[in-house]
């Protein structure tokens, strides 16, 4: 077959090709849809977080932490749907046509291959061009170019109208041209020294519909390009394999000038073009690839050029295989290759998508765990802390009453002093209480110790006053003098005046005898006095410590774990909000993406029934 016959086949295939992205694109939107929808409330989620989350909180970190991470995770997704975004576009120029693409490494006859499928020839003139009718012309068009030095500049292939064939790294382009029903493709060579050209490369090949793998002659099945048919041929894309170059300079002698001349190229041997082929074959299969699921073809565009019409020239070139392949090829399955690969592309591209969702939830299953064990480990820290806490309000307490203990007899002096200690025991207080959410929760805010140091004032204790105990009692005083004698005497005398008026002297007498004793009778002698004192036997000093000890200790616990659970139960339950939230979204889009595909697997099923 020769190439215009090829050309012309395509033509009458240009109509058939027109739908072939219909059920993709449809499905596709189906897809963009659930995505904006994805994407929008999950980051409506994640900013509503960020936003509520306090300022300068170790734990609102761990928030910020996770957050930041599905943050990235969007992006790389994003990141990736754009790639395949851009795949689609570069596709929906070309509905109409078989999409062939040439692949394979640096220098190996890819851009001269191009040149002669559009012209006829590898390396055409303008004159060439001319000679052509117009309605023969391709249409020339660029994609992404890399930029890569030394190789060609954007759009350089559409201005020249041919592929540049010069230099090392000619090809940095994605470029090609369009014939009606076909579109050829030319792409940077792999395992290039610009990484780059490979790269785009690798990206691009995945949207063709028929990939031709070039190989120079001079080295054909290098490991290399052994391993990128392999992938290919497991991703199931269409692939034909070349040989190009298969030629070799035709010398001849020129007598006249006495000296050997090169006329033009021509087809190496056949047995050793066929051992190429072998060795190819020979190496796919020690893998597991059946030569008959790959067709090698040894082709020289030179020759085919230089015999363009000479029809046994032309069979030995390969390029009349090639194109017999091609038709055959395009005719038989070229409407079904064209709705299958977009189908196949966006089914692998689900499948990813699938894949792209389980970091999802490992990142929010992971945020859970992380921050339950941090409740954990928080609630064995409180204990600490309040230990430690308690130990200094406690020693605090004791040293106060370690100075009192030399006024213990003085009450008043006591009171005072308790009075003033109180205020000393609040702000010990305020500061261990302080420093131990402050250990809990590091950087915390200002605020936060504001509304700490308020609470606590207006909780004040009450403790008693200090208090002696007494008794009373009587101890032995001065004597106290009697007045037995002057009551005798007293006694005496009455007696004996009162005897006289009776009876004389002798009545006298015996009066002042009798006076004298009654009055004595009446009489008390000298005796011992007592006195009444206090006697302080005891105080409450210390009653009064251990009660100061055990409520300041108790106010020390409550206060600590007051606002640790009020600190943390207000993350625990933003974060639990917004795992939930998170958990729906993306179970949302897990079902969206599931029933794609199941839709995608269904079509391609019929395709290949």
């Amino acid at each position: 077959m020769l190439r215009e016959t090829l050309l012309a086949s395509f033509q009458a295939l240009e109509g058939r090709f027109a739908s072939a992205l219909a059920e993709a694109q449809t499905m596709d939107d189906q897809f963009q849809r659930a995505y904006q929808v994805f994407q929008a409330q999950m980051a409506s989620h994640l900013h509503q977080a960020m936003n509520t989350l306090p300022a300068n909180n170790p734990l609102s970190e761990q928030i910020k932490h996770f957050i930041h991470s599905l943050q990235q995770q969007d992006q790389r997704w994003r990141e990736r749907l754009q790639h395949r975004d851009k795949g689609l576009a570069f596709r929906q120029g070309f509905e109409d046509s078989l999409l062939v693409f040439v692949f394979g490494k640096v220098k190996s006859g890819k851009s001269s291959l191009g040149n002669y499928m559009a012209w006829g020839q590898t390396d055409p003139t303008q004159q060439t061009k001319d000679s052509l009718p117009a309605n023969q012309h391709p249409a020339w068009f660029s994609h992404e170019n890399t930029e890569a030095e030394n190789g060609d500049a954007p759009r350089e292939a559409e201005q020249n109208q041919q592929f540049r064939v010069d230099g090392t790294e000619a090809t940095s382009s994605i470029q090609g041209f369009r014939l009606p029903g076909l579109t050829w493709v030319d792409s940077p060579g792999l395992h290039s020294v610009k990484q780059c050209n490979g790269e785009l490369a690798q990206e691009y090949v995945q949207h063709a519909d028929l990939i031709l793998y070039t190989m120079s002659s001079s080295a054909p099945g290098r490991a290399s390009d052994l391993q990128e048919i392999r992938q290919l041929l497991d991703q199931k894309k269409q692939t034909l394999l070349l040989i190009t170059g298969s030629d070799t300079p035709d010398e001849d002698w020129d007598d006249e000038n006495d000296r050997m001349v090169i006329k033009g190229k021509m087809m190496k041997p056949a047995p050793t073009r066929l051992a190429q082929r072998d060795y190819v074959a020979k190496e796919l299969n020690a893998d597991g690839i059946a030569r008959e699921n790959v067709e090698i073809i040894s082709i020289s565009a030179q020759v085919a050029q230089r015999f363009f019409d000479d029809e046994q020239h032309m069979a030995e070139s390969g390029m009349a295989q090639l194109f017999a392949t091609l038709h055959t090829l395009s005719h038989a399955e070229g409407v079904r290759i064209k709705r299958h690969v977009p189908l196949n592309n966006f089914h692998k591209f689900l499948t990813v998508c699938i894949d792209d969702l389980a970091p999802y939830h490992q990142q929010i299953a992971l945020f859970g765990e992380t921050f339950k064990k941090l409740q954990r480990t928080l609630a064995q820290t409180i204990i600490r802390q309040v230990r430690h806490a308690q130990s200094r309000m406690r020693a605090s307490v004791d040293d106060t009453f370690d100075a009192l203990l030399a006024l213990r007899d003085d009450e008043s002096a006591i009171n005072s002093q308790l009075r003033q200690a109180r205020t000393r025991w609040d702000t010990v207080h305020q500061e261990v209480v302080v420093e131990a959410i402050a250990e809990l929760f590091r950087d915390i805010t200002r605020e936060f110790k504001t509304a700490m140091s308020d609470s606590w004032q207006a909780s004040t204790l009450t403790l008693p006053n200090f208090s002696l105990e007494k008794i009373t009692e009587e101890i032995p005083g001065e004597v106290v003098k009697g007045n037995r004698k002057r009551n005798s005497g007293l006694g005496a005398l009455a007696g004996a005046a009162l005897g006289f008026a009776l009876g004389g002297p002798a009545g006298a007498a015996v009066g002042m005898t009798i006076g004298g004793g009654a009055g004595g009778a009446l009489s008390t002698g000298p005796r011992m006095g007592t006195r009444t004192i206090e006697l302080t036997v005891g105080d409450n000093l210390s009653a009064i410590q251990a009660q100061a000890i055990e409520r300041y200790c108790a106010s020390v616990a409550s206060a600590i774990r007051a606002l640790a659970d009020q600190l943390t139960t207000q993350l625990l339950t933003e974060s639990e909000a917004l795992t939930d939230a998170l958990k729906r979204e993306v179970a949302t889009m897990s079902l969206a993406i599931e029933h794609l595909l199941l839709e995608t697997q269904r079509i391609l099923h019929q395709e290949n029934q």
